[in-house]
């Protein structure tokens, strides 16, 4: 689902939220920390926080810190779609895929899909890792392709019996959906994903950050400057 581009007033909002929580804590914390209080407060990503204090100054008026907007003008062009790898050595060669995006949404991950970065893993990634790796990665929708997915309440029923009986879990025909859900829940296997599983295949092995820390993995540093 595409999010729409805050508005003024809640561009303010995420703005004042923030000068209060790092006039709170200051040094004491580390901009990721206030970053993460921010995020869970106003409920929007950290990459649209950092672009809204960026954006923003704080002036003095009647007495108060107010928010205005220093407007500025992009002139519309083709946007890049990059993907790349990095270790301790730098940029893995050969990594690099470049696209031009066809997307028309502010959210880059339309031009993203499961199907895509794993024909980048295999094709791109994995022949140019010269040896085992334990490769960093965040949680998006197209990292975390599960396989055998325990079905949801969102699922029909025939959609829960049909997964219950291909992992040989026992239950009643006549069982409603509730009840079908506590056989899944008492029987829900470690998740698996997909490109963990490719990954591991070849050698390799994927550690996930904590949802919502994907700061925390360098390439993003990368990203910030570019």
């Amino acid at each position: 689902m595409s999010k729409k581009r805050l508005r003024s007033q809640g561009r303010n909002i995420v703005f004042n939220v923030y000068q209060k929580i790092l006039g709170e804590q200051g040094a004491e914390q580390t901009q990721s920390s206030i970053l993460s209080h921010v995020q869970s407060l106003a409920g929007v990503s950290n990459t649209t926080i950092r672009r809204i204090v960026a954006e923003g100054r704080s002036t003095n008026s009647s007495g108060g810190n107010q928010f205005q907007w220093t407007k500025r003008i992009i002139k519309a062009g083709p946007r890049w779609i990059i993907i790349h790898a990095g270790g301790e050595n730098g940029y893995v060669p050969n990594c690099c895929l470049v696209y031009r995006s066809k997307s028309t949404s502010a959210d880059y991950h339309h031009d993203m899909n499961k199907d895509k970065f794993t024909k980048w893993v295999m094709e791109k990634l994995i022949p140019n890792l010269t040896k085992p790796s334990l490769i960093v990665m965040d949680n998006a929708k197209y990292h975390s392709v599960q396989l055998n997915k325990p079905p949801t309440q969102a699922d029909r029923i025939a959609v829960i019996k049909e997964w219950l009986q291909s992992n040989n879990i026992p239950y009643d025909y006549n069982w409603r959906k509730r009840k079908l859900l506590e056989a899944v829940k008492n029987h829900k296997p470690e998740s698996k994903y997909q490109i963990n599983e490719i990954l591991k295949s070849h050698g390799h092995e994927v550690f996930r950050l904590p949802p919502y820390h994907c700061t925390l993995n360098p390439i993003e540093l990368i990203w910030r400057i570019m």
